[in-house]
């Protein structure tokens, strides 16, 4: 596993418990694949293109993104469902 999967598997984590929801609900595990293929899909570009994959404000978005994946699914699983 690279850093960027480790960082936005901690970006979920930092997710979850901002929206205080279980990591290990079977509903929510979903999202865990779709974020790995993405980042191990973007990594490679990233390199290719010649930036610089450690640069601090890029691993921060590596973490920006996990926690915005788990803002979505609470929207689509919970949030959408008590507005409509």
């Amino acid at each position: 596993m690279n850093d960027w999967e480790k960082l936005v598997l901690l970006g979920t984590c930092i997710g979850f418990h901002q929206r205080n929801l279980n990591c290990n609900d079977p509903a929510h595990q979903y999202i865990y694949p779709k974020i790995l293929f993405d980042v191990q899909n973007l990594f490679p570009e990233f390199i290719t293109e010649g930036a610089d994959p450690n640069h601090p404000d890029v691993l921060n978005q590596v973490i920006d993104f996990g926690i915005q994946w788990v803002y979505y699914m609470d929207w689509d699983l919970y949030m959408s469902q008590e507005l409509y």
